[in-house]
């Protein structure tokens, strides 16, 4: 059976953005730990790819506001996917450890 993550709800994106550096340590963290599971770390690059590229579903010309929260909103889903699918004890070594390097 096919488990989803918990919506994205608004106060969690801004939770994300509100400590963007502590996320992104916390990611790379991820990212390298070799008991998370590829696939998330593959959907995560592959959100990365998307952004970078110049290929876009909402190009920044057209639409400028829209170009850019597409973008947003694909990398804020992959972190969201990656925080939540990843073993949640994973997930709470490295915040624990980002947060005693932090005080």
């Amino acid at each position: 059976m096919l488990l989803r993550p918990p919506p994205l709800l608004p106060f969690t994106a801004l939770r994300l953005l509100s400590h963007p550096l502590k996320y992104a340590r916390l990611v790379l963290r991820l990212l390298m730990d070799r008991r998370v599971p590829l696939h998330l770390k593959a959907l995560l690059v592959g959100a990365v790819a998307y952004v970078l590229s110049p290929i876009d579903v909402a190009p920044e010309i057209l639409i400028p506001l829209l170009g850019v929260a597409d973008d947003v909103a694909v990398l804020l889903l992959a972190v969201h996917t990656l925080l939540t699918r990843a073993p949640r004890q994973v997930v709470e070594e490295h915040a624990l450890a980002i947060a005693r390097v932090g005080k």
